[in-house]
């Protein structure tokens, strides 16, 4: 399988065109990577979101079935898309 993996510098030399927030998530839930769109997606600036669980953006009470099923058989790194409208 290719390395995949979108760095800084990639994210800054590239020019991207989406409308979709890019949120990058390490496996222990730690963002890495918040977008422009993230931050009107979401409300929260690139600051207060890198380096903070993903629980920032997860309802409370979907919390538990998220964790729970990211460690199951069906967990793999893949881009999701998410229209809240």
């Amino acid at each position: 399988m290719p390395n995949l993996s979108f760095s800084e510098t990639d994210q800054k030399n590239s020019p991207i065109i989406c409308d979709d927030a890019i949120v990058r998530v390490h496996r222990s839930g730690i963002i890495e990577l918040w977008d422009d769109n993230a931050v009107q997606m979401f409300g929260f600036a690139a600051e207060e979101a890198i380096g903070k669980s993903l629980d920032l953006i997860i309802p409370e009470k979907l919390r538990e079935r998220h964790w729970k099923g990211r460690g199951g058989p069906h967990f793999s790194d893949r881009a999701i898309s998410y229209n809240p409208t």
